[in-house]
C-alpha cells in the first residue's frame, strides 16, 4: 500500500516538473531583473533600465500586468531571437553581480 502511494507521488512530481519545464522554457525563473538583463546582454545598467521599461510599455499596451524593473523571461526571449537562457547562465550572472557589489 505504502509503495503504491510512494510510486503515485513520484509520478505526480515528475509530471509537475515536466509541466513546469514546458511552461517556463529552459529557466525556472519567471521574471528577469534589470541587473540580470545587464549581465545577460553585457550592456550598461542605464540602457538596460530603458530596455526593460520599453518592454514593459509594450506589455502594458497589450493590457498585461507589469512589474516595474522586471520583465517576463518568456517575453524577453521572444524579443531577442535565438537567445536561450538557462539556470546556469542566471546563476553566473548572480555570482558576477554579487562579486561586483562586494568591491
Amino acid at each position: 500500500m505504502y509503495l503504491l502511494l510512494y510510486q503515485m507521488q513520484q509520478k505526480i512530481q515528475k509530471y509537475l516538473l515536466r509541466r513546469k519545464g514546458e511552461l517556463m522554457g529552459k529557466t525556472s525563473q519567471m521574471f528577469l531583473s534589470v541587473s540580470e538583463v545587464q549581465g545577460l546582454l553585457g550592456m550598461s545598467k542605464s540602457y538596460c533600465y530603458e530596455l526593460v521599461a520599453k518592454l514593459n510599455d509594450e506589455l502594458e499596451r497589450m493590457d498585461k500586468i507589469v512589474i516595474p524593473g522586471k520583465v517576463p523571461t518568456q517575453f524577453f526571449l521572444e524579443k531577442f531571437y535565438g537567445m536561450e537562457i538557462t539556470d546556469e547562465m542566471l546563476e553566473a550572472v548572480h555570482c558576477h553581480a554579487g562579486s561586483r557589489q562586494a568591491d
